[in-house]
């Protein structure tokens, strides 16, 4: 009853979709994004399930990246698959965010440095690449309007919907073969590296970024808050990651799935600062 309002996400079977959820958004927290809160929860008494609390406060609305793109720059109708819209771009997000006046997101305190809304969302293309989050679709990133006035105000949403991330939709088995395989190919490392965005360089192009080409290609466009969201990625170490997989319950996060996750992150962790 305390988190009032929640929205309930029902884990599919054979998925770790509910601890993938709730370690993003504690690495969400780690980083000092603003992100949407998700609590492990079961649903009539047993289905494993993520809740999350509403993040659209009262009278405002929650407007999607598709609708601001379609406002910005106009999708082809002939891409109808959420992941393969060539027109999200990196360039396209930030054009829409800055031509929709979006200032920062509501009542979070930014880190030094951090001005704009674009500057943030290069903060959660940092989250994508080191979780490894396929998921940033144009609907997974959005902005919140406050009521209609002569002087209606937007604002960057919270993060949110990452549970695409960390090997979710392994199972076990397939996970130890990773951790224990002396093939560079197969490995674990080599997995994370296959990781996708859902975002591409240009409109022209036919293969996505990946995670991590997202995030890099975001720095080179707004470099100050590169500096500001590297700095607390480097800040944040092994320690931290075992810290928030451990708080996990072992029926929710087995051993297996849980050490995967760790060498997802440090190895993630370590291109990501290599970059600089």
């Amino acid at each position: 009853p305390e988190l009032e309002s929640c929205l309930c996400k029902l884990t599919r079977q054979n998925t770790g979709e509910d601890w993938s959820e709730k370690v993003a958004s504690e690495f969400a927290k780690a980083l000092q994004l603003p992100h949407a809160q998700y609590e492990l929860g079961t649903f009539n008494g047993s289905a494993p399930c993520v809740l999350s609390p509403n993040f659209v406060p009262k009278g405002c609305s929650l407007i999607h990246g598709n609708e601001l793109l379609g406002q910005a720059t106009p999708l082809d109708g002939s891409h109808i698959s959420r992941f393969h819209q060539t027109t999200h771009t990196i360039d396209g997000v930030f054009d829409a965010l800055q031509q929709s006046d979006c200032e920062l997101p509501l009542d979070w305190d930014p880190p030094k440095d951090i001005i704009t809304a674009s500057e943030v969302f290069t903060g959660y293309l940092l989250l994508d690449a080191l979780i490894g989050n396929t998921d940033r679709h144009h609907e997974n990133w959005g902005i919140l309007q406050e009521p209609d006035e002569a002087m209606a105000r937007r604002h960057l949403a919270p993060t949110y919907d990452h549970a695409a991330c960390l090997g979710f939709n392994l199972q076990d088995v397939a996970k130890a073969a990773r951790l224990s395989s002396n093939d560079s190919g197969f490995r674990v490392e080599a997995y994370a590296e296959k990781a996708f965005s859902a975002l591409y360089a240009n409109q022209s192009d036919s293969m996505k970024l990946s995670t991590i080409g997202a995030f890099q290609l975001a720095s080179r466009m707004q470099p100050r808050a590169t500096e500001v969201w590297m700095s607390s990625l480097h800040h944040i170490g092994e320690d931290q990651f075992q810290a928030i997989l451990f708080e996990v319950p072992q029926q929710r996060l087995s051993v297996e799935s849980s050490k995967f996750a760790l060498r997802m992150l440090l190895h993630n962790r370590k291109r990501l600062l290599n970059l600089a």
